[in-house]
Parts: structure tokens; sequence; C-alpha cells
């Protein structure tokens, strides 16, 4: 009789359990390069193998909503034994689940608002179900495109976001640790909080949640920074062909926010023809440059220069605001990103910009605003957007030229 067992299949894992053969762990690993969230509790970065006494094969979706897939795979390692064909089986039901269950953000349809205007628009476009660090041109056409309709969030074909002319454009890229439910709860807040300085006849507008794999998948604050620090720059491609898109027909005003600004910096890094040890080169379709909003940017106060690791991302920019806190107590412990012993830098988002001077060649408007009398000791940005004083600010001075009519 066999063992009952259970086992957790999920992306990014190029390591297997020792005991199964060699076709299987081929499909094991094909298919957890294609799913979503790495769910894993016991041990880090590997196939997770739990004793369990009634585990029948079937799916279910754990807190974060991230497919977990059961299955004896003892008794699935006798049968690709003796019938290997069943190998392709399995790979072809990994791939079908992948693209049915993993792009689906169905924990979203918990999360609505009201819209200002009938014609403003809010879509939530994800790439949490997709590859993080290989394979990333191929699976560029998979990212997920959701519309706010009513109060239901309904899937759509990327060729219908892309051909919008002339709809103003913010595409905000949350930070991290986050999941669905909070990437939504926030952003959404965001987007009513910013009707206080939306102009009443600006009836045309479209507001973008990208949606990025920022679940907590280790454990220990640090740990897990430096984890999203190196997580979060591959997600800067897919984020650079779509902005690269929209660029060409509207108006569009980036946010990076938090750990999202290594997102949206190497985004606009690459597309300026910038090269990135964690992201495809992107050959761009257009040169309309965008604006660019940087929230308590979890990046090195000097990255954004010449010949530094984002050296190129305001060449994509026609202005460029950076918003900090000098009292942010996440963004304080930045320095131990870095080893013991080295030089420790800070991040934008706490003190602000290494050198405004080293930025002139860029030939755009730069400016910064310490947030730290509105958002006080706290890092969420909402602490920042519900404050009508501090979005004036940020409307005057990086926004007014793209949404007023």
């Amino acid at each position: 009789m066999f063992n009952d067992y259970v086992i957790q299949f999920n992306y990014n894992t190029q390591s297997y359990l020792p005991s199964l053969t060699q076709p299987f762990r081929n499909a094991c690993l094909y298919a957890t390069n294609r799913l979503t969230e790495l769910i894993l509790h016991q041990t880090e970065g590997e196939f997770t193998c739990l004793l369990s006494s009634k585990s029948y094969h079937r799916l279910r979706y754990d807190a974060n909503h991230a497919p977990t897939f059961y299955f004896y795979f003892e008794i699935l390692e006798q049968l690709i034994m003796r019938y290997p064909f069943i190998n392709y089986a399995i790979t072809a039901f990994f791939v079908w689940t992948a693209t049915a269950f993993g792009v689906n953000p169905s924990i979203i349809q918990k999360y609505s608002t009201e819209l200002r205007h009938d014609q403003h628009e809010i879509w939530y476009v994800t790439t949490r179900h997709l590859p993080q660090y290989d394979d990333l041109e191929k699976a560029v056409d998979q990212i997920g495109y959701y519309k706010m309709e009513g109060q239901r969030w309904n899937k759509k074909e990327a060729s219908e976001f892309h051909s919008a002319e002339d709809l103003d454009t913010m595409i905000v890229v949350h930070g991290s640790p986050a999941t669905v439910s909070l990437v939504s709860e926030v952003c959404l807040d965001v987007y009513q909080h910013l009707q206080v300085i939306i102009p009443e006849n600006k009836k045309r507008l479209r507001f973008v949640i990208w949606s990025w794999p920022a679940d907590r998948q280790v454990t220990g604050l640090v740990k897990e920074f430096r984890d999203q620090a190196r997580r979060s720059q591959p997600q800067g491609y897919y984020l650079g062909r779509v902005i690269d898109q929209c660029r060409k027909k509207n108006d569009t005003v980036v946010v990076g926010y938090s750990m999202g600004a290594r997102v949206a910096s190497c985004a606009l890094h690459i597309l300026a023809g910038g090269k990135s040890e964690f992201a495809p080169t992107i050959k761009p379709l257009s040169k309309n440059p965008v604006t660019y909003l940087m929230v308590a940017g979890a990046i090195n106060r000097d990255w954004l220069e010449p010949g530094q690791h984002f050296g190129k991302a305001l060449q994509s920019t026609n202005r460029f605001l950076n918003v900090y806190n000098s009292t942010d107590p996440l963004l304080k412990r930045y320095p131990k990103l870095y080893p013991k012993g080295k030089s420790r830098p800070e991040a934008v988002g706490y003190l602000g910009l290494y050198s405004h001077a080293n930025l002139d060649t860029f030939g755009i408007p730069i400016e910064e605003i310490n947030v730290s009398a509105a958002a006080g000791k706290s890092h969420d940005i909402r602490y920042i957007t519900r404050d009508a004083e501090t979005l004036k600010k940020v409307w005057a001075r990086a926004m007014e030229h793209v949404f007023k009519d």
C-alpha cells in the first residue's frame, strides 16, 4: 500500500524531491515555473513533502488564494514508470491549470469602488502568475488584464487595454510585501484620495493597479527585504513592455511606491536602452516620455544618476518628483540590505536624492517633497495620499501638466 503524501507545486523552484523519477521531476519543474505564489511554509525555495492522512486529488485555495495541488505522488511515480505517456498529460494539466487559475485573481472581486465619472477606468494588470526570473520574454503575452465594471472585475484581452487613445493614464506600482488583498485595498483607496486634486472636468482618466508577485516568501525582516529587492527588478521588463505601448497614444504617469520604485525604475531604465543583469533589453516602440513619481522609493539615493544602477531611467521621462519621508521606520532599515563592514547606502525614499546637480544632464524638471510632517512614522502610502495639502503639492509639481484638460 502506498503512503499518503501531499506535495505542493510552486513556481520559481529549481529543486525537487530526490525520490521522484526523472520524467516526473521534469513535469514538476515545468509546472512550477508557470504557477502562482510561492507558499512553502516549512522550507524556503524547495518542494515540501508533507504527511497527510486523507489527501485526495483535489484543488484548494489557501488564505492568499494561491493554488495548491494535492497528489499521491508515489502512485503517479509508479504509473509514470509503467506508462511514460502520462508524463505529457501531467505537463499539459499543469499548463492548463496555470492559465485557468493562476491568472485569475478571484480575490479582487471582494474589492471595488465608485468611479468619479462614467468615463474613468480602473484596471488591474497582474504578473503574479508569470515566471519571476526566466523566460520573461516568452511570458509577456500572458500578462493578465482586468477591468472594473460596476462592482466586478472582468477579464479583458491585452488588445483592449492597449487600444486606448488620448486616455491619460496613471500606473501605480505597489511595494512589498503585498498580497492581492492588500494591493487592491490600498490602490483603490489611493484612487479615491486623488479625487481631491483631480479637476471635476477631468472626465476621462485611466487608473492602473500594477500587481506583481510581492507576497512574503521568506521569513525574517532582513531576508525578506533582500528577497524582495532581488525579485522586483526582473518585473521591470514586464512593466516596461506595457508602459512602452501605453505611452504611444496616451499621456502616462508612472508611480513607483516603495519596492515598486525598483520595478518602475528598472522599466524606465531599459526602455531608454539601459542594461540590467536582472531583465532582458527592450526595443521600444515609442520614445514619448512619461512623468515619473517616486513615493518612498526603496532604491539607493544615487541610482538614478548617469552611470549608476538605473542611470538611464530619467531619459524616459519629461519630469521627475521624489516624495520621501525622513521619518519612515521601514526605509530607516534600508542599509541592512547590504553586508556589514561595507559602505551602507541610504534609501532615496528616506533621505532624498543624493545630488540634484548630478541629474542636471537630463534636462527635465526634478523636484522633491519631504512628507514627514504628513506621513509621520509610517511607510503606508495612504498616509501621504490622504493629506490634501501634500496632494496639492504633488499635483502642482508632477501631475497637473498631464491631467489638467
